[in-house]
């Protein structure tokens, strides 16, 4: 049995009922933090991921278990002082110097677009139990929409798109991502 078929069982309880949804947010539970790979069979093994390697599970689930078309979508993105004093929890001091220091963090968000008659976004990035802290994609800053080709791998795009952020950036983005899944794995383990 390969991970897909595994994933499957393990996410969707009642065949009969809304596939996507179940397979979205058995996804979503998983814990979010940055694992070096974005590749959706290593997500599933390590029971973590940042928002790419998610979004890469469930669009593999659905493309290869539904009959449903999926499309990525890329958006830019600020992580900045607003959205770090939405949380409904303290913030650590060290994310707050890495926003302040780099003006912003600029990255770029994945997400999916499910078309079952009429396309349906998708945004798996947050367990619930962050969710109720706060954490939400409706928070971001958006600076806009890069589109995806059907089939093309948001990945590589993704990659290319932070390959040319000034490298400050990029070691700035490096440092949020690593402190952000810290913080992240501290409130998992004080529930």
């Amino acid at each position: 049995m390969d991970y897909l078929d595994k994933a499957f069982e393990e996410y969707v309880r009642d065949p009969k009922g809304d596939i996507i949804s179940q397979l979205a947010e058995g996804v979503r539970q998983i814990t979010y933090g940055a694992i070096g790979s974005r590749r959706g069979e290593d997500v599933y093994r390590e029971k973590k991921g940042t928002c790419s390697g998610k979004h890469d599970l469930l669009k593999e689930l659905i493309t290869k278990k539904t009959d449903h078309v999926v499309r990525e979508v890329l958006i830019e993105v600020i992580f900045d002082l607003d959205w770090l004093n939405k949380f409904n929890v303290t913030v650590p001091e060290k994310l707050r110097e890495i926003v302040v220091k780099s003006n912003g963090i600029r990255d770029y968000h994945n997400f999916l677009q499910v078309k079952n008659g009429e396309w349906r976004n998708l945004d798996i990035t947050w367990p619930k139990e962050l969710e109720e802290l706060g954490f939400s994609t409706a928070n971001y800053n958006t600076a806009g929409m890069i589109p995806v080709k059907i089939g093309e791998d948001s990945s590589k795009l993704k990659e290319a798109l932070i390959r040319g952020l000034p490298l400050d950036a990029q070691e700035y983005r490096q440092k949020f991502i690593k402190e952000l899944s810290s913080w992240i794995e501290t409130l998992g383990k004080n529930k």
